[in-house]
């Protein structure tokens, strides 16, 4: 696990997504080259930051090909630059006497930097991870005291095993633990602000945009949360699940120990659960984005029963089920609004 801080890894991560997007509007500008260069050339964070924006090269490959021509070549540009001045505003590089770009590569441009703002709070946390998953991407660690976690698509997980406790870091996503039982070592799970202590069990826990969600499958946890506004500490048994909202609102369920990470068998089982969580989850098995265009539609609690094996067609099924109407605009959108 790296031991950069995280607001050095966001402001890396921001800058390199500036980069990109102004190598992508003028690639053959010398004094941008320069610039770049000396950037990527001040700190090992920034070559690494830069790195892992790579994957954004895949979701925008139908965009003007310059950007892959820049890419290919960033390690000469690397090499090119002496003595230009880093600190410099992004603007004072710009040549500002180039021709008038069409529409054509204006639009194309708005979609990448688009596309590089989504993506940059996943580069972020691939810096700080040891294992990540992608898109309809599961994956099986064995950790080194023979406990098992399963990640589900989109998730980054960091490990930190000492002499006084076994620690994961659930940066992002949703992920299934087995546990090897050893009291004298505690395993502890951290996702955002809540902690989840076990000896051995099996469970599952999930962190995005809309809180935390932990079920037990076999043996119990217990739930630590803090909050500038909320305090929570509770017991789960198998069987059991709590969710913790962005306000720190619990809501305690009771679950078919089946149904505790379903994903793992490629079903989405949800019970009064914000539509805007289910869509996100579903956008983890599709390459592009899930849109709610009325984002007040998002806190809205819905149930159902949903396959992993056509995410397209189980966000069709939500649709269906809630009145809402499905447009698909390019192989990278699907726009979901009222009627």
């Amino acid at each position: 696990m790296t031991d950069d801080p995280p607001q050095a890894l966001e402001t890396a991560s921001r800058e390199a997504t500036n980069w990109l997007i102004l190598l992508q509007d003028d690639p053959d500008d010398p004094d941008l080259q320069k610039a770049f260069s000396a950037w990527l050339n001040a700190s090992p964070l920034h070559s690494k930051a830069w790195q892992a924006s790579g994957q954004v090269d895949i979701m925008i490959r139908d965009t003007p090909p310059v950007f892959k021509e820049v890419w290919g070549h960033q390690k000469t540009l690397a090499k090119s630059a002496t003595d230009a001045t880093v600190g410099r505003p992004m603007r004072s590089v710009r040549n500002q006497n180039r021709p008038h770009r069409g529409w054509g590569s204006l639009v194309g441009l708005a979609v990448a930097a688009c596309l590089l703002l989504a993506f940059l709070p996943t580069i972020s946390r691939e810096l700080q991870s040891d294992y990540v998953t992608g898109t309809a991407e599961t994956r099986i660690v064995t950790l080194q005291d023979g406990s098992t976690v399963t990640m589900a698509p989109e998730t980054s997980l960091a490990i930190d095993f000492t002499t006084k406790e076994r620690r994961i870091d659930l940066l992002s996503g949703s992920a299934y633990f087995s546990v090897e039982k050893n009291s004298d070592w505690p395993f502890r799970v951290l996702s955002g602000d809540l902690v989840t202590t076990v000896t051995g069990t099996q469970f599952s826990v999930r962190l995005n945009d809309y809180g935390n969600t932990v079920a037990v499958s076999e043996g119990s946890v217990r739930i630590d949360y803090h909050s500038a506004t909320q305090t929570v500490s509770e017991t789960l048994i198998a069987g059991q699940s709590a969710s913790i909202d962005r306000l720190g609102a619990v809501a305690l369920r009771v679950i078919s120990p089946s149904q505790v990470a379903a994903w793992r068998e490629d079903r989405l089982v949800v019970q009064d659960e914000p539509l805007g969580a289910v869509l996100d989850q579903l956008q983890d098995y599709l390459p592009g984005a899930v849109i709610l265009a009325n984002p007040g539609l998002a806190d809205r609690p819905i149930t159902g029963y949903y396959s992993l094996t056509d995410p397209e067609n189980a966000v069709r099924a939500v649709a269906l089920a809630h009145n809402l109407t499905l447009w698909r605009v390019t192989p990278w959108f699907l726009i979901l609004s009222e009627k």
